[in-house]
């Protein structure tokens, strides 16, 4: 499992936690927590999709730390 996919599996994990604690208790801190997640994971499919089409078109990839 490459590191996006292990950050990708946490944040839908965590996601899934808050929308949980915010539906059981209508907790605003979850209700941010799990927009926040659904956020993260938005950025984080782009980001993927965007390095799928640079290594589509051949370009070097560098991991930036």
């Amino acid at each position: 499992m490459t590191a996006m996919e292990q950050a990708m599996a946490t944040l839908h994990s965590a996601a899934r936690f808050a929308d949980f604690v915010a539906e059981s208790t209508g907790d605003e801190d979850a209700i941010a927590l799990h927009r926040q997640c659904t956020e993260a994971i938005g950025a984080l499919r782009e980001e993927i999709e965007r390095v799928a089409d640079r290594e589509r078109e051949g370009e070097p990839i560098c991991a930036r730390a």
